[in-house]
Parts: C-alpha cells; structure tokens; sequence
C-alpha cells in the first residue's frame, strides 16, 4: 500500500514539473511569435511600396499583401503563421499557375519567364527578412525545375514528415508509408526526402534554385514531378510476415548536364528554420478574429524536436538501405 502511494507521489511531481515545462514553454513560443510578427508587420510597412511594385503581377501574392497590411482577416493557420511565410507560400502559388498552361487560356513563353522573373525577384527579398533560415553544410545549391500545377499540400504533412522518419528508424517495424523514396545527386548528397502519406510530398533537404533564379530554401515542402530522366539507383522491400512488400524504400539520382528535380515549391515548414523556438511558432494558430491564438503543445515537439539535418541523416539511411552503399555524412 505504502509502495502504491509513493509512485502515485512521484507521478504527481513530474506531472506537476511537466506542466511548468510545458507552460513555460508555451510562454516562450508565444513571446517569440508576438515579437516576430510585430518585427515583420514593421518591415512590411517600412517596404511597403517596393513589395507593392515586385509584387504587382502575381495576383495571389499583391491580395495577401492588401490583407496582411489592412488587417482584415485575423486567422493565423499554423501553415504559415507569420507574415512573410504566408507570402512565400502566395508567391510559389502564382508561381505554379505561372509555370504551367492553363487549359483555358494559355500563357505565351515570353510572359510566363517574365513572371517567373517577378517572382524570382520578390521572393528573395521576402526570404532575407525572415528569421534566419537552415543552410546546407557542403554549400549546396540544387538544381530544379518548376512544376506548373496548382497543387495543396496537407496541414498534418510535418506529422507524417516525422512518421517517415521514425519509420526509417525502425529497421521495417513500422509501415506508416508503402513508400519512402531519396532524390540524390550524383555525388549522393540527398535533395528531398519523399512519403507517401495522405499526400505524396517532398522535403526539399538542400536550397535549391531554379533555372530561373526562383529561390527554394531547404525545408520546403515540395511535389516531385515524375521527370522520366531519374535514374532509379537502389530499391529494397520491407516484407510482412506473408513475405509480400509492406514498405519499398526507393532512391533516384537527378541532375544531369540539362536537367534537374522536377518540383512544385508549396511552403516553407518549420525545418527551414535553424532556431527552435522559430519553429515552434508554427504551433500557433488562430482561426476567430479578436481570439487568443492557440498553442498546440503536440505540433511544437515536432518542430522543436527534429531538425532538417535529422531529415538528412533519415534520406542517407534510405540510400544506404535500398543500394547498400555507405555514403558519409
């Protein structure tokens, strides 16, 4: 009985502990998004003319503009919770209807560069004003191609982002994804890490650029197109009891002399950010006007806990799974 008690005492002090933890953790994030956004809602006012000017031909990003600056519309989506990560994820929006042909109406080659040339001028200034981004320890710049279809991608991607991750991990225990696939380059650096869940969505794990100087930091999540120049390097099943596939880990190798991954830029997630309280912001959220913004404890470890080198280090397991060759790290 007297056993009994004593673990009831202790479990009622880390609970109590973790509580405080946790509050003070909460606090800490809600202290750095009020001050963040307050530091970005400056800057926009400040630039406001010239995000105007860059900004006045792609029709998604000038009408998130007018309404960051007018204030209208209070909700905050933990997709994108601050200013300037709402308007990198407008800019890649009109960026996708630019760089694909409407069935309808299609766009002449000559205006569609220069589009893309608009945004590739609008989003590195909106890039460096943000909190300081992940870089890539080889100084690497992958190569892409733009995808040109307007895609969505899912509000629970950086859940199954981790899933993919634990999953690796987990030498074939667990299937949360049939399908778990590496873009690498040629000297095996890996550029995205791809899962199948809900949404077949990438990681972009290096900054990337495109042919036309769009910017795509690492930590963005991306749709792979299915470019036939990939070359499939390495292919290995997890087999269930039954021995039939439960999970195929697959690698490919991208970026030839003309070609690169083929992408679709949609948002940046909070692994594109190197502070971990930058990221933990992205468990904020407020969906009514005038309400308190909201805390989700669950999303903030996630954020908090993986960083896009875990990211990285996941992709060359894969690739040393499916092709057997040990790559450094």
């Amino acid at each position: 009985m007297a056993r009994r008690r004593n673990e009831i005492v202790l479990y009622l002090i880390i609970s109590y502990f973790y509580t405080i933890i946790c509050q003070m953790s909460q606090r800490d994030t809600v202290s750095r998004y009020k001050a963040t956004l307050g530091e970005q809602t400056d800057w926009i006012d400040e630039n406001l003319q010239n995000l105007t000017a860059l900004a006045a031909l792609l029709p998604k990003t000038s009408r998130d503009l007018r309404i960051i600056v007018s204030k209208v519309k209070a909700d905050i989506s933990p997709r994108f919770p601050l200013p300037l990560s709402r308007l990198v994820a407008s800019a890649y929006i009109d960026l996708r209807l630019f760089a694909g042909q409407p069935k309808d109406r299609p766009v002449p080659e000559t205006e569609k560069r220069y589009r893309e040339a608009r945004v590739a001028q609008f989003l590195p200034t909106i890039l460096s004003a943000q909190q300081k981004l992940v870089t890539s320890p080889a100084q690497n710049t992958a190569a892409v191609e733009l995808l040109g279809e307007d895609l969505r991608s899912c509000s629970q991607a950086e859940d199954f982002f981790v899933l993919a991750v634990k999953q690796i991990g987990s030498n074939g225990r667990a299937d949360d994804h049939d399908r778990i696939s590496v873009y690498h380059n040629a000297d095996g650096t890996p550029i995205a890490l791809r899962k199948t869940k809900i949404e077949s969505t990438a990681l972009l794990l290096e900054p990337a650029v495109s042919p036309q100087l769009v910017p795509i930091p690492a930590g963005t999540v991306v749709h792979v197109g299915p470019n036939a120049s990939y070359v499939k390097t390495g292919e290995f099943d997890y087999l269930d009891r039954r021995n039939r596939p439960k999970t195929r880990y697959q690698t490919f190798e991208v970026g030839g002399e003309d070609t690169g991954l083929e992408v679709a830029p949609l948002r940046l997630s909070p692994w594109a950010y190197e502070d971990p309280l930058d990221r933990a912001v992205f468990a904020i959220s407020r969906y009514n006007t005038g309400a308190e913004v909201q805390y989700d404890s669950d999303r903030a470890k996630l954020a908090q806990g993986f960083s896009i080198d875990d990211f990285r280090l996941a992709a060359r397991s894969v690739m040393d799974i499916a092709y057997g060759v040990g790559i450094e790290a």
